[in-house]
């Protein structure tokens, strides 16, 4: 089983319930195969601060095994993952019901979201750069940083651009 880069993203809405538009885009980019989602957790906080928590996963239990055991494979010998022997498996205690993220976590979280709002955690696995991954990490490469940059900062470096261009021209 390969895996491709994690993630843990953590977003915060206003209102209790997950945008529909945004599900949508979870539900089509899951369907092809662009991410998946290892864990994931939505909560649901009510002005009175009663807290509702529901969590979803694209893995079954046997699948969350066999993904902890070929992350755990890849962590403690990257050649056994270009040349795992014959029914090689790391032996997994077991998996909780809520597979990878911790209540703890999930208790920071509740601290920053305000009542009348809900939150989604969630650890992706980028399906699309498992190639690209093993191709920088078999040149001896690796992440030194990554950063999400919203299209709010993309528009507003685009108009500094056409600004500075217009400087130039004039």
């Amino acid at each position: 089983m390969g895996i491709g880069p994690l993630q843990t993203i953590v977003i915060v809405f206003n209102g209790r319930d997950l945008p529909e538009d945004v599900a949508r885009e979870l539900y089509v980019v899951r369907q092809a195969d662009y991410i998946r989602l290892v864990d994931s957790v939505f909560i649901e906080k009510g002005t009175d601060g009663e807290l509702e928590v529901f969590a979803v996963s694209d893995l079954n239990k046997a699948e969350a095994r066999r993904f902890v055991t070929a992350t755990l494979t890849r962590e403690v010998n990257t050649e056994m993952k270009n040349n795992p022997p014959a029914n090689a498996e790391v032996e997994v205690a077991g998996i909780p019901e809520e597979f990878f993220i911790s209540i703890e976590e999930v208790e920071t979280v509740l601290k920053q979201v305000p009542p009348g709002s809900s939150a989604m955690i969630a650890l992706i696995e980028h399906r699309w750069a498992e190639q690209l991954q093993e191709s920088i990490e078999a040149s001896g490469g690796w992440l030194l940083a990554e950063r999400f940059i919203p299209k709010s900062s993309i528009e507003h470096w685009g108009e500094r651009l056409i600004e500075a261009i217009s400087d130039v021209k004039s």
